[in-house]
């Protein structure tokens, strides 16, 4: 019992999602930061399925990979999917999935997730701005030449004519 408890608090310390998920795709723990990510309470989506969280245009390939995982007991996929915060957010979680060595009625694979919603608005937004001027919002030289590369590449296959005004 003391060893379980302290397990229990390991995972619940940890600052990651961690759920675990049996054969037949229903989550069977959900870890206190997982709560606090998510907006779920561990007691409300007990035995739930996994894809009720899982937007529908992305569940085939998380069950793919979750079938996949449970034919081959110690195998390790890593995947970002979509998630479904309780709010109704999507929210894009890094997860790695692995299938236990040996599976029980109430774990068949270990999903441990982190939250990468946040860092890939920062990246879009770090590249926005790499390829656009702020004060106007158009490309900057550096993107418009290589846009203007790809029109010309099309219009030489396509032996289609244009001309271009450039003003800096």
């Amino acid at each position: 019992q003391q060893e379980r408890d302290f397990v229990k608090s390991l995972i619940d310390t940890a600052q990651l999602i961690i759920i675990t998920i049996d054969k037949h795709c229903r989550i069977t723990s959900f870890n206190d930061f997982a709560e606090r990510s998510t907006g779920y309470l561990e007691s409300n989506i007990l035995n739930a399925p996994f894809k009720r969280f899982v937007p529908q245009d992305h569940w085939k390939e998380v069950e793919s990979t979750l079938i996949h995982l449970k034919k081959n007991p110690g195998a390790v996929s890593q995947q970002e999917s979509e998630f479904i915060h309780k709010d109704g957010n999507i929210h894009l979680i890094s997860w790695l999935y692995s299938s236990m060595a040996h599976p029980s009625e109430n774990g068949a694979v270990l999903a441990v997730g982190l939250d990468i919603t946040d860092k890939k608005k920062d990246e879009n937004k770090i590249i926005w701005l790499a390829e656009h001027d702020v004060l106007t919002e158009l490309y900057n030289r550096h993107k418009f030449s290589i846009e203007f590369e790809k029109i010309l590449t099309r219009s030489k296959r396509f032996n289609h004519q244009g001309s271009l005004l450039f003003l800096d």
